[in-house]
């Protein structure tokens, strides 16, 4: 990772302590009288030895390269990946969706990963997309969207009835991380609800449903993570039937602390 591109604290902090001739502040322990004959060694205080920070934005970073895993806006490669599985406890079974759009339901601007489930001809699933059309897309325009509301910016994310849609972020330093997601249903007329996790690697961190019309869930934990240590978002049906219905709108924020 490029320090230079660190949010935080970025300057020089010097501070000063000159202990000299008489009349010069006196030393705790001596008396004002005592013959004060040397200076104490200058003690600095430089940026490299303070806390520096970082934030990762899922909605900021996507589609900074049509790849999958792609890039953070750092330039470290292979954080952010968009991914499909159902045994959330063995990430390693975990595959990447390699069909990408940038016209999701003919609306350009939606730009999308999919898996190769099809439940509809222009809907294939699991999707991991964001709206970059500059417009709210709104489903009772589009009858190919079927009351999907997607506003502008949002990262949308739908499961197959098989596999759940997932977010990968990888770390590329060693720190500590305060991770929040949230969630919120987009689907305004039907559904009976999703799952949602969120995991180190295979370890959960927090997680739970949403029914239908269900309030936004968020979350925030604070962990160690190593180069390679991924934390995963995943999305899944509540039910085998009710995949139809769960597109799921989803942010997620990743801020590093080090020193």
């Amino acid at each position: 990772m490029k320090r230079s591109n660190w949010i935080g604290i970025t300057g020089l902090i010097v501070v000063t302590i000159t202990v000299g001739s008489a009349g010069a502040l006196s030393p705790i322990g001596t008396s004002a009288a005592a013959s004060v004959d040397r200076q104490d060694p200058v003690v600095r205080v430089t940026a490299n030895a303070l806390p520096h920070y970082v934030m990762w934005d899922l909605a900021s970073d996507f589609g900074i390269t049509a790849t999958n895993p792609q890039p953070d806006s750092y330039g470290d490669a292979n954080v952010w990946s968009w991914r499909q599985g159902s045994n959330l406890l063995h990430p390693s079974k975990f595959t990447l969706l390699h069909t990408y759009t940038t016209k999701d339901f003919g609306v350009t601007g939606l730009d999308s990963w999919h898996g190769p489930f099809a439940s509809q001809p222009e809907a294939l699933l699991p999707q991991v997309g964001i709206n970059a059309s500059r417009a709210v897309a709104d489903g009772s325009t589009s009858s190919e969207m079927g009351g999907i509301f997607w506003p502008k910016n949002v990262v949308l994310v739908h499961p197959s009835p098989t596999s759940d849609a997932i977010i990968g972020w990888t770390s590329p330093a060693t720190m500590t991380v305060t991770v929040t997601a949230t969630v919120a249903k987009l689907d305004r007329d039907c559904g009976d609800g999703i799952t949602w996790r969120l995991s180190d690697g295979g370890v959960k961190l927090t997680g739970g449903a949403i029914g239908k019309g269900g309030n936004p869930k968020g979350t925030v934990r604070a962990i160690p993570v190593s180069v390679g240590t991924t934390i995963y978002l995943e999305i899944g049906p509540a039910s085998d039937h009710g995949y139809f219905c769960d597109s799921t709108g989803v942010s997620l924020t990743v801020t590093g602390r080090t020193g």
